[in-house]
C-alpha cells in the first residue's frame, strides 16, 4: 500500500466489426445523379467497423500519498490496416460515376496501388490525474477519480466528418484533443465494483479536406484544390459511462 506501482502495458483492438463502405448501395435508388448514403433512414443503421489493427502501447506511474493517488501515463499508438481496410480505390468505378472522383480514378488506382489507399495516423498522448479516496475499509471503499488528458493525431487519409455526405475518405491534418474526466467508483463488495464517469473533450481546428498531390487518385479539385478546403473550427465531445465489474 505504501510503495510506487508502474504498469507497461499494450492494448490491441482488433478488426472484426463489419465494414462501413461509405460508396456502398449509392448508385442503387436512382442511377449515377442520385450521391445519398443509404443509411439516413433512422430504421437501417449502418455497421461502423474500420476493419483496421490499432495497437496502443502505454506506460503509467501512480505512488498514494495519503487519501490521494496521484497518477501519470503516457501512450502511443499505431494503426495498420488489414486486407479489409477500406479504400476510395475500392469503389473507384462508382465514385468516379458520380462524379465524386475523376474518370481517370480507376486507372489510376489500378496504377498507384497502396499508395492510393487509406494512410492511418499515430497517436501519441499524456494523461494526468488523481484518484481521491472518499472512504475505505476492507470490504468496501468509494474513489472519485479526476484527470485531464491530451492527445496529438497525425495527418491521414481515412475516415472524417465529411465521410457520410460524400462517400470516401478524405485527407485529414492533424489534430490535438484535450479534455478531462470526473469518474465515481464504488467498490461495493470484494466481488462487485460500480463505475460511473463523465468526460468532456475538444479538438482543435483542422482541415478536413486537402490531398497535396493531384496525380493521386483521391484527389478532387472540388474538395482539395486550394481555396476549396474544408475547415472545421470546433468539436466538442461529451461522454457519460456506466460499467459494472464482478471478480472471482
Amino acid at each position: 500500500p505504501t510503495g510506487p506501482t508502474w504498469n507497461v502495458g499494450l492494448d490491441v483492438t482488433m478488426p472484426t466489426a463489419a465494414l462501413y463502405e461509405p460508396a456502398k448501395d449509392r448508385l442503387t435508388t436512382a442511377g449515377a445523379t442520385y450521391w445519398s448514403s443509404p443509411y439516413t433512414d433512422a430504421s437501417k443503421p449502418g455497421p461502423f467497423g474500420e476493419k483496421i489493427w490499432k495497437w496502443d502501447f502505454y506506460t503509467a506511474l501512480s505512488r498514494r500519498i495519503g487519501p490521494v493517488d496521484p497518477y501519470v501515463k503516457a501512450h502511443v499508438q499505431a494503426q495498420y490496416g488489414s486486407a479489409n481496410t477500406y479504400s476510395n480505390c475500392s469503389a473507384a468505378d462508382q465514385l468516379a460515376a458520380a462524379g465524386q472522383l475523376g474518370p481517370g480514378a480507376p486507372a489510376s488506382c489500378a496504377a498507384s496501388g497502396s499508395g492510393a489507399g487509406a494512410q492511418l495516423p499515430w497517436v501519441v498522448g499524456m494523461t494526468f490525474g488523481a484518484e481521491v479516496i472518499a472512504f475505505e475499509d476492507p470490504a468496501d471503499s468509494l474513489l472519485i477519480d479526476l484527470r485531464v488528458w491530451a492527445d496529438y493525431k497525425t495527418k491521414h487519409r481515412f475516415y472524417n466528418e465529411l465521410t457520410d455526405l460524400t462517400g470516401k475518405l478524405h485527407t485529414t491534418d492533424g489534430y490535438a484533443e484535450a479534455g478531462g474526466l470526473l469518474g465515481l467508483y464504488l467498490r461495493a463488495s470484494r466481488n462487485v465494483t460500480l463505475k460511473a464517469s463523465a468526460s468532456l473533450s475538444t479538438r482543435s481546428a483542422h482541415w478536413l479536406t486537402g490531398e497535396s498531390d493531384p496525380t493521386n487518385a483521391n484527389f478532387d479539385w472540388r474538395y482539395d484544390a486550394p481555396g476549396r478546403r474544408f475547415r472545421i473550427s470546433e468539436v466538442s465531445l461529451f461522454a457519460l459511462s456506466f460499467a459494472g465489474v464482478l471478480q472471482f
